[in-house]
Parts: C-alpha cells; sequence; structure tokens
C-alpha cells in the first residue's frame, strides 16, 4: 500500500518539478548574505538571479567584484551547506552602476 504524503510534501514536489523550489532556496540565502561573505562585501553586493545551477551575484564596486571572484568557490561552498544540498554550481559576478537611493534586490 502506497503512503499518504503530507500537504508540505506535496507542494515540495511540485516546486521542484518547476524549478521553484530551487530558486525559492537560493533566494532565502539572500537573508544571509552578510554571514556568508562577511559585512563589508554584503554592503556592496547582493544576490540578483539564480537559474541552472548558477548564482548570479552583482556588485557596484570593482574591488569588490575582484574580491567576490576571488572567494567564489568559498561561496559556494557556504550556500550549498546552508541549503543542505548542493544547488550552486558556478557563480557569476557582474559590475553595475548603482543608481542613488536604489537598494540591492533580494
Amino acid at each position: 500500500m502506497r503512503s499518504l504524503l503530507t500537504i508540505g510534501e506535496v507542494f515540495r514536489e511540485l516546486a521542484r518539478r518547476d524549478r521553484f523550489y530551487e530558486k525559492l532556496l537560493v533566494m532565502s540565502i539572500g537573508k544571509k548574505w552578510e554571514e556568508i561573505v562577511g559585512k563589508p562585501v554584503a554592503e556592496r553586493s547582493w544576490i540578483d538571479d539564480f537559474s541552472n545551477g548558477v548564482l548570479y551575484v552583482v556588485t557596484d564596486d570593482p574591488v569588490w567584484h575582484e574580491e567576490l571572484t576571488f572567494m567564489s568557490r568559498h561561496i559556494i561552498d557556504r550556500v550549498n551547506r546552508m541549503l543542505g544540498e548542493t544547488l550552486v554550481n558556478k557563480i557569476v559576478i557582474r559590475r553595475v552602476k548603482r543608481w542613488k537611493n536604489t537598494t540591492p534586490r533580494v
């Protein structure tokens, strides 16, 4: 006889099928970004997107762009550890010009 699933398990399975689950998990990392990369880096960078195992990070500073590039492997390891599964395989760091009075997306 087949066992019954809880409502949470049903939603989790549906979300996994549409990759929504992965995006939801990774975007939750945005709330822990400072803990992952440290306050100075977190103040000048943010998570922009996640798709097909690639985490897109944005910064408005060339120095922090280089630092994030150097830290990429460490960031991937910490993010996957926090998620409890390997979802992030690569990080792409983009440099953008931030307009005054704008706040990063999370």
